[in-house]
């Protein structure tokens, strides 16, 4: 229900602006092409993953097909997957409990670790840092095994250079220290945050303020109010609304000139003054003058920047372009490899500009040690089909009736109401009704039959709630939903069986009723606890 919800919340969602006088914007029109392109009403719908995930190499080649897993970036040949565990209502009250559990899987595709703890971090140094189900945290080598557990303690980074950063839970206010690969703590936990180490030097803060440490725990810096951590043997600092550098003793070796900066790389850092970004080496003198809407940092010789037109494309250390601003989104090189976006498709290309993974994914992840994942939707689930479906009925003419509580005219009796949703219908709409399923249907009644339900008074009343409390029916969500069916079987000149389906609904309410009685007989403290 997790991954189902946002999905199904903007299915319903995109069926309420359906009634509204407005014309389709550009984007709703794209969106109606591309669904009627990838959707064929006539077949039978998917009902497997609501996304497609694969698993690619370097030129694009399907290597794994992981729909259903959630992976991160790949480091020492292994990525975090998540999977659904099972169920145990036993278990499902008590704290830290979670349906979700983590494992490893390799470059192709096999899963090498079995998910079994509650979190995961990738791999660094040999270890990765791991929470079991018993609420144990600790590293695991390659093979899975624990290497070592580390007590009072909620929180464990990546190792970098031999030390990695963890949060105890025995300091006053749960402060950041480190430990070395044996889990022994090297550098007592007395800060409020701690970033891991680079080039000999952690960024870390306390009371509001950053500074930078060595490995022996000792202040090596000033305080700042922002900082990044060191590349390229300086690291950017911020005092107030400026940004300048420093050196690893701590020496302000590029003044605090800049609204805006990123970190070095490559010898290069983008800074900002006013409007523009250009680039500055590690001496602070202007290498390519201040051009640029927006910009990343460079890797593997290229950075992306972004022009006036929002197009976003690459530059090499020259300032001079290599690749054309055609995007709408971009990623840095990594692995040779960045990740493009191109309308609403994702693809890759390669430092040249051509074209390595055409953009045809809904969503990618950049390349990490030659791998990367894409998803694709499931374009025939019935999550994707309704979508379709709602999308038609941008194009309903309503009758208007000023006498009328909501505006608009209201049926009179359950005859007069399939008569109006013949005259209001568009075509393509009745068109989809002519060639789903009956069980499809139902995808009107989130939108559609809450708009019916609410504009057409079944809850407040009125000649049609009426007439269908005359034929048997009490709930407005049953009554909109007994139309929309009715409706279905009119078109295909079906008998329409009020009788029976009115039946059905009260014994629906009646075993309702009785399971709520059942229910408050048992004593509240022996329900199961929500906390």
């Amino acid at each position: 229900m997790r991954k189902l919800y946002p999905l199904l919340l903007s299915l319903v969602i995109s069926f309420l602006p359906a009634f509204s006088s407005e014309e389709n914007t550009k984007e709703e029109a794209e969106m109606l092409q591309l669904l009627e392109s990838k959707i064929d009403l006539s077949k039978p719908p998917n009902r497997g993953e609501q996304m497609f995930v694969y698993l690619l190499d370097e030129n694009g080649k399907q290597v794994a097909d992981v729909s259903g897993l959630q992976l991160t970036d790949f480091s020492e040949g292994l990525t975090v997957f998540e999977s659904d565990a099972k169920t145990n209502p036993a278990e499902m009250f008590k704290p830290g409990y979670s349906p979700f559990e983590y494992g490893y899987m390799n470059i192709s595709g096999k899963k090498v670790i079995p998910a079994q703890f509650l979190k995961c971090r990738k791999f660094s140094e040999g270890l990765a840092s791991v929470l079991s189900k018993s609420q144990k945290i600790g590293y695991i080598d390659h093979s899975g095994k624990i290497v070592f557990t580390k007590d009072n303690c909620d929180e464990c980074n990546e190792f970098s250079e031999g030390l990695a950063s963890f949060r105890s839970l025995t300091s006053s206010n749960s402060k950041w220290g480190f430990l070395d690969k044996s889990g022994k703590t090297v550098i007592e936990p007395k800060y409020d945050l701690a970033l891991n180490f680079s080039q000999g030097r952690a960024a870390v803060r306390l009371d509001f303020e950053w500074f930078f440490i060595d490995k022996s725990g000792n202040r090596v810096s000033p305080k700042f109010d922002e900082v990044y951590s060191f590349t390229d043997s300086i690291a950017a600092v911020r005092t107030g609304a400026r940004w300048g550098f420093i050196d690893l003793s701590g020496k302000q070796v590029i003044s605090q000139d800049y609204l805006e900066v990123q970190p070095f790389s490559d010898g290069l850092a983008s800074v900002r003054k006013s409007t523009l970004f250009g680039f500055i080496d590690t001496t602070g003198k202007v290498v390519i003058k201040p051009t640029y809407i927006k910009t990343s940092s460079f890797s593997q010789g290229l950075c992306a920047i972004q022009g006036y037109d929002n197009t976003w494309g690459f530059i090499d250390k020259t300032g001079t372009i290599k690749i054309q601003a055609i995007y709408n989104e971009v990623e840095s090189f990594s692995c040779l490899r960045a990740l493009v976006k191109k309308g609403w498709r994702y693809g890759f290309i390669d430092p040249q500009g051509k074209i390595v993974v055409e953009p045809k994914y809904v969503f990618a992840r950049p390349y990490s040690q030659n791998r990367t994942t894409v998803m694709d939707k499931n374009w025939n689930h019935p999550i994707m089909r309704g979508e379709l479906m709602s999308m038609h009925l941008k194009g309903i003419k309503l009758h208007k009736d000023s006498t009328s509580p909501s505006g608009i005219y209201i049926p009179v009796s359950f005859d007069d109401a399939l008569k109006e949703l013949d005259d209001i219908l568009p075509p393509a709409a009745k068109h989809d009704i002519h060639i789903i399923d009956k069980e499809e249907m139902i995808h009107y009644h989130h939108g559609f039959g809450t708009w019916m339900r609410n504009n057409w008074c079944l809850w407040k009343g009125g000649a049609l709630k009426k007439d269908m409390q005359r034929l048997g029916f009490t709930h407005p969500d049953d009554m909109s939903a007994t139309i929309f069916d009715s409706y279905w079987l009119k078109v295909r000149g079906k008998t329409i069986d009020l009788k029976e389906k009115s039946e059905y609904y009260k014994a629906y309410w009646d075993q309702a009723i009785k399971a709520k009685k059942e229910l408050d007989k048992i004593p509240s403290e022996k329900l199961p606890s929500q906390k």
